[in-house]
């Protein structure tokens, strides 16, 4: 079972999230946990992802070929090695609209659990905090046209920051890994996290 408590207070403009798992039963059992914020619209003109991760990885894919990264790579974020070209692309900045620029990255290694998608010129961003604790890892998937089949068919311009339990991978193999949440029977799991609007490139923002 799951149940989310949402609190906003007044002349705030963050809003705190407490999201609970119940393990309703006699065993323990598995979990893969994350968040799935997406950012779109005029926020992401010129915009960056600033966040303190140390590490960055890229999904070790069946076809690498249909990666703009080289599959399977790690290195320092947020540098990642393109796969054709072999240049370094900064994964922090968001690529102009109908770029064709396409990427996904799993981010850890963090000084503290936060990001926030910042927009210099407007002085403007969205930031989020979380639970280390919970969430060690982070994905961001950015699409500025480069996705031209399913789901976004060449017209998407977002990026996503998802605070994560585990790693990119099946789950199957995540288990086998020692990769994943494990929730006892009969108990719960509870982490909080803040997202709001802010005028401040840098966290922490917690009021």
């Amino acid at each position: 079972m799951y149940k989310r408590e949402l609190t906003v207070r007044a002349a705030s403009a963050r809003l705190k999230w407490k999201e609970t798992l119940y393990n309703r039963s006699a065993r323990t059992l598995p979990v893969t946990w994350l968040q799935h914020p997406t950012f779109g619209g005029p926020l992401l003109d010129g915009a960056k992802l600033l966040t303190p991760a140390r590490t960055v990885r890229v999904f070790k894919a069946d076809d690498p070929s249909q990666l703009q990264l080289e599959a399977g790579y790690e290195g320092k974020w947020p540098y990642v090695r393109e796969r054709e070209s072999k240049q370094m692309r900064d994964c922090s900045v968001v690529p102009p609209a109908a770029s064709g620029k396409d990427h996904s990255v799993q981010l850890t290694d963090f000084e503290e659990g936060h990001g926030c998608i910042w927009n210099e010129k407007k002085g403007f961003g969205f930031a989020m905090e979380w639970d280390l604790a919970t969430y060690p890892y982070a994905w961001s998937w950015n699409s500025a046209g480069g996705v031209t089949g399913y789901p976004l068919w060449g017209e998407g311009h977002i990026i996503t920051l998802q605070p994560s339990t585990s790693p990119v991978g099946r789950f199957d193999d995540l288990v086998k890994a020692g990769q994943v949440l494990h929730v006892a029977g009969g108990s719960e799991v509870s982490t909080v996290m803040t997202t709001g609007f802010t005028r401040k490139p840098q966290g922490p923002w917690q009021e």
